[in-house]
């Protein structure tokens, strides 16, 4: 008899990453296309194992097992992305630090969450291991001394490669002393910090006039504490001091608060977004409510990107409409004329993102008669958040 021939098709391997890139997100779908056989298997895992997610280390002891070497099967060639949440590594002398030292050549994303060191410079090493991270992200890490921040990071590792930043709930000041020791050009792109107190100024300040050029998001909180309003960027930061010619939103800036306008070098020149929350958080005294109402202004008047600035996002924690106009230091006079002229040419929306219950008819109504020009103009936004 003669020999059954197979004529199923093969689909090209283009077809077949195509396939698996729609999927990827589809971790179920993901798990029956590897098993179909060993081409889509072998698609499929560069999604499957992505992202690998370490958990307090006494929650999962086998964890050592698919990351660890071995001659017939290694997920760790595929994980892109290492997220590390309740670790403990001041008493962790080998695990989870074994996972980095297999993974660390190929991470591109490196998210922290909830950890703890011994020092600063447990932490640095932990990054200095990833040469080609491009997202860093940590979240509620912590460390009992600052140390030396290592200076030999000026030889062993670059942040040249690094673009997305964001740093919430730590010592920002001196993680970020150490990251701006290194010489070598800095392309962040995107920034996150939360919450900014006062020492933490100076160093982003620092950090903003090394990344001008590249930066085209930025987040911030600002901290509701005493202290924070008395410092303008002109006080903290001597790169914000040279002369150069002020741009248009500086002199409103100027005008309007009656501020001496302070000339500098362009910043934020290529700033797309820019997004503040907690911009009015009635949970606290007006007094401190202050501090980010007049800081958001001053930094506005620092977006020197009259043609790349589309998007100003306000995050506002209010109870009542009222509360809207209960802070002296409130201009919207200000946001209307920057944001609803021609300064910024290509400007899109200013969105307000309301937390929690509020009359949402009322908000919309009080605002848009207090920003008349971005009313017209049907740049405002209003979104709810319960």
């Amino acid at each position: 008899m003669p020999e059954e021939v197979d004529d199923t098709p093969e689909l090209p391997q283009e077809m077949l990453d195509l396939i698996m890139s729609f999927l990827r997100d589809d971790s179920a779908a993901l798990k029956c296309c590897s098993l179909v056989c060993k081409a889509w298997c072998w698609s499929a895992q560069s999604y499957l194992f992505r992202d690998l997610v370490v958990l307090d280390r006494n929650k999962d002891p086998a964890l050592k097992m698919p990351v660890s070497a071995s001659p017939y099967y290694n997920v760790t060639h595929y994980v892109r992305g290492f997220h590390v949440q309740g670790v403990q590594f001041d008493n962790v002398p080998t695990y989870p630090k074994s996972v980095f030292s297999s993974l660390s050549c190929m991470l591109t994303r490196l998210h922290l969450f909830r950890c703890h060191f011994d020092d600063l410079d447990s932490l640095v090493h932990i990054i200095q291991m990833c040469p080609s991270i491009q997202d860093l992200h940590l979240e509620n890490v912590h460390w009992d001394k600052n140390g030396t921040a290592s200076l030999a990071s000026r030889e062993s590792w670059s942040p040249s490669a690094l673009t997305h930043l964001g740093l919430k709930d730590i010592r920002i000041a001196p993680f970020l002393r150490w990251l701006t020791l290194s010489t070598k050009p800095l392309f962040i792109t995107h920034l996150k910090f939360d919450p900014i107190k006062p020492e933490d100024l100076p160093i982003i300040c620092h950090l903003c006039s090394r990344v001008n050029k590249s930066v085209t998001f930025l987040q911030i909180c600002l901290a509701m504490e005493d202290g924070l309003i008395s410092y303008l960027p002109c006080q903290v930061s001597h790169e914000l001091q040279s002369l150069a010619t002020s741009s248009h939103i500086a002199r409103l800036y100027s005008n309007t608060f009656n501020i001496p306008n302070y000339k500098s070098r362009p910043t934020l020149v290529q700033l797309v977004t820019l997004r503040v929350d907690r911009f009015m958080d009635s949970t606290n005294e007006i007094d401190k409510q202050s501090n980010s109402l007049s800081w958001t202004a001053r930094i506005l008047s620092k977006v020197d990107a009259p043609d790349t600035f589309k998007y100003l996002i306000l995050q506002m924690v209010i109870s009542r409409t009222g509360q809207l106009d209960e802070c002296r230091v409130t201009r919207w006079d200000f946001f209307d004329e920057a944001l609803g002229g021609d300064i910024f040419v290509n400007f899109q929306y200013l969105e307000f993102e309301m937390v929690g219950k509020v009359d949402m008819e009322g908000v919309t109504s009080l605002l848009s008669r207090r920003l008349p020009k971005l009313a017209q103009r049907g740049r405002l936004r209003f979104t709810n958040v319960i």
